[in-house]
Formats: C-alpha cells, sequence, structure tokens
C-alpha cells in the first residue's frame, strides 16, 4: 500500500514566499520570456539617406531606353516632335546650322529646334542620347546641356567612351569626318566657353572667334540659335 507524500507546512510556505517575492522583482513578460516594454520601445538605428546627387546620377546612367520606352515617349508629344525625333534617332550626319554651296539650314538642326520647343524636350534628348545613332547621341547631348545638365553629363559620359570613333560632318559645303572626342571637347585655342546667361551672339561679340564643341555649350548655342541662352542663371 502506497503511502501519501506531504509536504510540511514550513517547506510550503517557503515556497509561496518565493513566488510572492519574483513577482515584485520580474515582470510577467520577463518570466514568460517575451521583450519587455524598455527592449520593445529601443528604435533601430537610423539609416543614412543615400546622397541625393549621387544617387540622381547613378539613376540616370542605369536608365535603359528600350524601343517600348520610346514608343510611349512619342505617343505623348504631337506629330511634329515625333517626326523631328525620328530624324534625329536615325542621323547619320552631324550637321553644323547651315550647310551646302547655298547655306541652308540643317534638316537635323530644324528638327533639333522642334524638339526644343518641345513640352517634354528633356525626355526626348535623353533618349537620343542614350540610344539614338552615334550622330544622334551628339544631338541628343547637345539639348541635354539645356533641360538637364546632370544628364548632360552622363551623357558625355557615354560618348568618351566612344571617343575614337569617327563620324560624318557637314560644315558649310565641307563634308569629312571628325572623332567623337573632337566634337566632345576641342583641342583648339580658341574654343567657345558659355558662362551661365551668356548666349553664342555674346560669347561671340567679346571674343570675335572660337572653335565649338559640346562640352562648353557651342553646338547646343549654335543648334538652339544664336540668341538663345543655353544656361540659365541659378
Amino acid at each position: 500500500m502506497l503511502k501519501r507524500f506531504m509536504v510540511p507546512k514550513s517547506a510550503l510556505s517557503l515556497l509561496v514566499l518565493l513566488v510572492l517575492s519574483l513577482a515584485a522583482t520580474t515582470s510577467f513578460a520577463e518570466l514568460i520570456g517575451e521583450p519587455s516594454k524598455a527592449d520593445r520601445d529601443v528604435k533601430p538605428a537610423p539609416v543614412e539617406a543615400a546622397d541625393d546627387k549621387n544617387s540622381e546620377a547613378d539613376q540616370k546612367e542605369k536608365a535603359v531606353v528600350t524601343k517600348k520606352s520610346v514608343e510611349v515617349l512619342l505617343a505623348g508629344v504631337d506629330k511634329a516632335s515625333a517626326d523631328a525625333f525620328n530624324v534625329l534617332w536615325n542621323a547619320t550626319v552631324f550637321e553644323d546650322e547651315k550647310i551646302g554651296y547655298s547655306g541652308e539650314l540643317s534638316k537635323n538642326v530644324e528638327a533639333f529646334r522642334v524638339l526644343w520647343a518641345s513640352p517634354k524636350a528633356g525626355e526626348l534628348f535623353e533618349a537620343l542620347g542614350q540610344a539614338a545613332t552615334p550622330v544622334g547621341r551628339l544631338y541628343g547631348a547637345a539639348g541635354l546641356y539645356h533641360f538637364d545638365p546632370k544628364g548632360f553629363e552622363v551623357a558625355i559620359k557615354r560618348l568618351r567612351g566612344q571617343s575614337q570613333d569617327r563620324v560624318e560632318r557637314m560644315s558649310g559645303c565641307m563634308a569629312f569626318s571628325e572623332s567623337v572626342g573632337d566634337i566632345l571637347e576641342s583641342n583648339e585655342p580658341k574654343v567657345v566657353r558659355l558662362n551661365p546667361g551668356q548666349t553664342l551672339m555674346d560669347w561671340f561679340k567679346l571674343h570675335k572667334e572660337g572653335h565649338l564643341d559640346l562640352i562648353g555649350g557651342g553646338y547646343t548655342g549654335e543648334f538652339a540659335g544664336m540668341d538663345v541662352v543655353v544656361r540659365p542663371t541659378k
């Protein structure tokens, strides 16, 4: 016959006192392993924001122009702008403003001016600068000089990778080839370098003569118009 085990009253009293003591010093959450209020109130360390300037440049550099994105872009502009875009998208000769023996306005420059007047000029020039023909990319960069200086820097960076390539040129009645690098940045002793708020006409009144390139805004000034401010003052 099994004997019943009895806990002495003194021991039972001691056990009750121990439990009450723990309850007074330890929260229920701690006893069952849940995080305490102090732990819940701890906020994660703030994440430092990325440099907006670098982030924007990185995004532009990584942006990809596709056939579909171009179709969507052109669907949102008027027919004249779409036609002008296609002229420069397929351009094979980098032309000055006036060409031929009669000095007629270049079809490419005419198209450039149509895009310049478009409400979506920045987007159109960005697409050209990234994915058009090599010549079309040069016209795209010239437009970005005015509409998106940061995008212009990205376009120039891309073009520097093709600096040794040569493209067909037309200046007045002269047809020749020139390296992309020389169009980007001329090595001539006198080169146009437009200041903010200065037109190409203003520059020539001061300096009389000078060669054009993309870096200094000379080609942008010629294509947009001699009396157009191509780099506004901030």
